[in-house]
């Protein structure tokens, strides 16, 4: 009689792998890859590694759906140079999601990684089923021009008060949802689970002109709120995906 049962791969235990392509060697992760249906690709957060994605909010997309995630090119196990442009960064990002054989994709991006699908999206929407961006914002949308002001004046505040930036940078915050220019070009519907003013953007394709565009706010959210509102509207989330 066995003694010890084989531990359930999820975000805590799951390896991480390379790939290499476009002379990078691409650190990343992925769970339920027997689940059946398009990918979703996890785009994350200014400064970010792989270890810094909420367990909860992979293990509740790996549940149903495959995840994928990975370290941009020269950030955390990746190779290489830091792209210096959200274009450079969603560059790589379709150099990668090729490179794993991938023909179409979900995306969802948080924060930095909103902006990096918005742009991936603009330059290869074939390649882009659905996506989901959160705590994020289009280019030239308000305060867009601070946000790097604003990164380094928290970075000092991280300092001097001996905590992690993120938790200025992240959990503050917002009264206004922006409808992305990703989302207006490409005529993609937009909508967003209780909880939350992030835009949330589903199309059953990107070249198709949907006949309603939605947009939805709720009385609360945060910007930084994306991992506990993603774990507890878990099935508003899945349901962005499934229309």
């Amino acid at each position: 009689m066995r003694t010890s049962q084989n531990l359930k791969v999820n975000w805590t235990n799951v390896p991480t792998r390379t790939i290499t392509a476009g002379g990078v060697e691409f650190a990343y992760r992925e769970l339920g890859t027997n689940n059946p249906g398009t990918p979703v690709v996890f785009l994350v957060h200014l400064a970010a590694v792989l270890d810094n994605w909420d367990p909860r909010v992979v293990d509740g997309f790996a549940a149903s759906r495959r995840v994928i995630t990975f370290d941009n090119r020269g950030i955390g196990a990746s190779s290489g140079a830091p792209a210096t442009s959200i274009e450079q960064m969603a560059k790589d990002a379709i150099t990668f999601i090729k490179a794993m054989g991938f023909e179409r994709v979900d995306l969802f991006g948080f924060s930095m990684g909103g902006m990096i699908a918005q742009e991936i999206v603009l330059t290869e929407p074939q390649l882009v089923r659905k996506m989901i961006i959160a705590g994020t914002g289009p280019a030239g949308g308000e305060g867009i021009s601070k946000v790097a002001r604003v990164t380094y004046l928290d970075m000092v505040r991280g300092f001097l008060t001996r905590q992690d930036p993120k938790q200025f940078l992240f959990f503050t915050s917002l009264k206004v949802a922006l409808v992305p220019q990703a989302a207006q070009e490409t005529r993609l519907p937009f909508g967003a689970c209780p909880g939350s003013r992030n835009v949330l953007i589903n199309s059953p394709s990107p070249h198709t002109v949907m006949p309603e565009k939605r947009l939805y706010h709720s009385p609360s959210g945060t910007s930084g709120s994306v991992s506990s509102h993603v774990a507890s509207n878990s099935s508003c989330v899945a349901g962005i995906f499934r229309r």
